[in-house]
């Protein structure tokens, strides 16, 4: 897999960014440059900028994991706890849809 991907990557060696978490799922690079992430275990979303540290983003998320854009940019999560599927507004406020 490392002789495919050098053609797409400046680098096929892998850095470590963040620690502490439990079990993280639902990496999202996001459109203004950073990623977000959810710690299912811990029950929060985190958000990390490029050269950053971590932030909490979402406390008690309902144990959000998958987590896709729709097509106005709004962030899906299905919440496994809560059994929700909600939509983060651009407000930041969250809706459930489902």
């Amino acid at each position: 897999m490392t002789k495919r991907l050098s053609g797409i990557l400046k680098t096929t060696e892998s850095q470590l960014l963040a620690t502490g978490f439990g079990f993280t799922d639902g990496p999202l690079c996001h459109p203004e440059g950073y990623w977000e992430f959810a710690d299912i275990s811990a029950n929060r979303v985190h958000s990390l900028p490029p050269g950053g540290v971590a932030a909490i983003l979402r406390e008690d998320s309902g144990g959000s994991n998958g987590r896709p854009f729709d097509l106005q940019a709004r962030v899906i999560a299905c919440e496994v706890e809560s059994r929700l599927v909600t939509r983060r507004e651009l407000d930041g406020s969250y809706t459930p849809i489902a």
